[in-house]
């Protein structure tokens, strides 16, 4: 069952994971998840099972997804007010810390919690993430799209179709399209416009968190040199590639993408406070 953070007019809902005895207090950073774009946060529940070793879990939805839909109350939001959605999660679960996932969107928040609250991120996992939004390619029709007859199932064929190939994964295809469609058209019009306006350049050098980006070769959407360039702007970031994966490697790829966040989360844990 969902918890719901009430906070002006935020209606966030996440849901809480965890292993162990129950009567002790575990004292490691937990593990935030970020979705992104048209999804909600059971698409980590995989990541999870592998993941709960380093400690108890938190999947939120994402303002206007899931059951965090109710949220959504404006045509459009900034990327600074829907960071601050992540952050109201930590504080309302009473967490200082977290290693913090992300996919897409999702890990576009992340460094933007990372630059402006880096005392609540211990480490960041991106996964098919941009940082500047000038150069993400194939979304600019979206907001026009949506709005169309029909539209929300052609936005989410389109979308899908740059996720992974449906023929080869079956039913993540239809999970993910049932996901989709469930949106809202000015949601999905005010997240692809509120994504085409990040630029955080500028802040990407002073970020004191390890960084992991995780970058599938074949996304149509984020190139592989826009994850490069992403890696080389951090002080402290890794890169795995994922060659084989499209857009949707977080579900797709999850078990390498779990694996190679599970050894970095494993050293940033091991390392300075």
């Amino acid at each position: 069952m969902a918890t719901v953070v009430e906070r002006s007019d935020r209606l966030i809902a996440y849901r809480t994971l965890a292993i162990g005895e129950p009567w002790c207090d575990d004292v490691r950073p937990p593990i935030l998840f970020q979705h992104g774009l048209g999804l909600h946060g059971e698409m980590w529940l995989p990541w999870a099972r592998e993941l709960l070793v380093h400690g108890r879990v938190l999947l939120p939805d994402l303002r206007g997804h899931g059951e965090s839909a109710a949220a959504w109350q404006e045509k459009a939001y900034g990327e600074d007010e829907l960071a601050a959605d992540v952050v109201s999660v930590l504080d309302h679960a009473g967490i200082d810390r977290c290693h913090y996932v992300g996919e897409s969107f999702g890990g576009t928040l992340g460094l933007v919690v990372a630059a402006r609250w880096p005392e609540r991120i211990r480490s960041l996992t991106l996964c098919s993430t941009a940082f500047r939004g000038a150069t993400i390619s194939n979304i600019g029709g979206w907001p026009d799209l949506v709005f169309s007859e029909d539209g929300m199932a052609k936005w989410s064929a389109e979308i899908s179709a740059g996720r992974f190939d449906a023929a080869s994964v079956g039913r993540i295809a239809d999970w993910v399209d049932e996901a989709q469609r469930s949106l809202e058209p000015r949601v999905v019009a005010g997240l692809v416009r509120c994504l085409q306006a990040v630029d955080l350049t500028d802040v990407l050098p002073s970020l004191t968190t390890p960084v992991l980006v995780l970058a599938p070769a074949g996304s149509p959407f984020i190139n592989l040199e826009s994850a490069r360039a992403l890696h080389r702007a951090l002080p402290f970031g890794e890169i795995v590639y994922l060659h084989d994966a499209m857009h949707g490697a977080a579900l797709t790829h999850w078990q390498d993408c779990a694996a190679a966040t599970s050894r970095f989360i494993d050293r940033a844990n091991r390392g300075p406070a």
